[in-house]
């Protein structure tokens, strides 16, 4: 049978510029387009699209470039022991991402170790973004209230997350007035709802992000990041890591075909 099938660019920074299933006919990851290109502040240009490695933090802070330093930085990559090893030296740290697939599913595992000479705060997300387009539903979990993101109309945000039983919510990517973000902790999957397939996303990190970007950044797609403190500032992150000192983390996305 075939093997779900990933794309990376390992000279963009190791981003996984696509999820191919045999059985699916499109990209499960957003695609770059013409849109795609965001130009930052500092002259470097980010592409909103497939999925990218967000470390030690999403917003700049001091030496720090917005989303980090690993998406700037040609990392090692190597398959020859199974699976698809890629590693970052970035400065103060060194990350570790082995990536196995089988016939539908795909796991991420992490390392991320403190290498510099002092303790540090650490914040890390994949930062995943998938197509809005064909999107019937996004379903999270409902155990704990939303944290929103700064800027978030949180009264917008509720009004199109619709409360069921079974512990979800269940998110409506219609008819929403302007981009927005927020957080929630994870205490069960994220599923992505397509007309052709469900994507079901698990971690065992803390927290997931959620993003609705309509379009004012680079093409509408809908960002599911799974993350070690809800915040896109390390500064707002109450644990340092010792020098020497790690942490470890994984996701998963499983594919299920639409009969």
């Amino acid at each position: 049978m075939d093997t779900l099938r990933l794309e990376v660019d390992t000279g963009r920074g190791g981003k996984v510029t696509a999820v191919r299933h045999a059985s699916v006919d499109r990209n499960l990851l957003v695609d770059e387009t013409a849109e795609s290109p965001y130009p930052l502040p500092d002259g470097a240009v980010f592409s909103i699209s497939g999925w990218d490695e967000a470390v030690p933090s999403l917003e700049p802070y001091g030496d720090i470039p917005t989303l980090g330093f690993a998406w700037r930085t040609i990392p090692r990559h190597d398959e020859s022991r199974g699976g698809l090893l890629t590693e970052w030296q970035i400065p103060g740290w060194n990350i570790t991402r082995r990536i196995e697939t089988d016939t539908a599913s795909m796991h991420a595992r992490y390392k991320v170790t403190n290498t510099s000479e002092t303790p540090a705060r650490l914040l890390w997300a994949a930062h995943a973004l998938y197509p809005v387009s064909g999107l019937r539903e996004l379903a999270i979990p409902e155990d704990e209230p939303l944290i929103p993101f700064p800027g978030c109309d949180f009264a917008e945000m509720d009004r199109h997350i619709i409360r069921l039983g079974g512990g979800r919510r269940r998110g409506v990517c219609e008819n929403i007035g302007r981009s927005w973000k927020f957080f929630t902790r994870n205490t069960g999957r994220v599923t992505l709802d397509y007309d052709d397939v469900r994507l079901i996303l698990e971690t065992d990190v803390q927290w997931w992000g959620v993003w609705y970007n309509l379009g004012e950044l680079g093409p509408c797609c809908v960002g599911i990041e799974p993350t070690v403190f809800p915040t896109d500032f390390v500064t707002e992150v109450p644990k340092f890591l010792a020098p020497g000192e790690s942490i470890s983390a994984s996701w998963s996305l499983v594919v299920v075909l639409r009969n």
